[in-house]
């Protein structure tokens, strides 16, 4: 069984209460979120207790930007960089399966052929499904960090800077998935 954990990053306008009502909802939200992932990307999901080496106390491992700052700051940083991780294993991975050859070139352009190396096939299909899955949106459980209100994993720093400057209207959920190893329908 491999696990993977994720941060999803939510907004928590127009949700009011206190912090445990508040997490309560927005597990709610989570988990409606994440159900069409159940067998399809993922064999379960829970709210993680720990994630790169930190321990998460608050229920259902939602920290709110309000409450949780350093907490939130740092998973939310974590969610970013095992993103980075990931963009670049999966880029690797391409490049290694691939070969490029017949360069044409004219005034204006360039032009490859890709084709994957011999026995590589699987190997790169399975690295360019990752990054179209990534670019249009969908919840990839190794992806590192997924922001909720544009339903997307890559945001523009603008997104960046609004969520670290308005921390009190977020939270992220720390999400634990559980997958079959090598276990990706697609």
């Amino acid at each position: 069984m491999k696990t993977t954990s994720l941060v999803l990053v939510l907004s928590t306008d127009g949700l009011t209460g206190d912090d445990a009502a508040l997490r309560t909802a927005l597990w709610s939200q989570v988990s409606e979120l994440l159900q069409p992932t159940l067998g399809r990307v993922c064999k379960r999901f829970e709210p993680a207790v720990e994630a790169w080496r930190q321990k998460i106390d608050q229920d259902y491992g939602i920290l709110l930007g309000r409450s949780d700052p350093a907490l939130f700051l740092y998973f939310y940083s974590s969610g970013r960089h095992r993103q980075e991780e990931a963009v670049q294993y999966h880029l690797h991975g391409m490049l290694d399966s691939s070969q490029v050859s017949d360069r044409q070139e004219t005034e204006t352009t360039r032009e490859y052929t890709i084709t994957p190396k011999e026995g590589c096939t699987m190997a790169l299909q399975a690295h360019l499904f990752w990054h179209t899955s990534m670019m249009r949106g969908e919840i990839l459980p190794d992806a590192g960090i997924y922001f909720v209100p544009a339903r997307q994993a890559c945001i523009a720093k603008s997104l960046h800077d609004q969520i670290l400057g308005h921390m009190d209207q977020y939270a992220l959920a720390v999400v634990r998935f559980y997958s079959e190893v090598g276990h990706v329908s697609v």
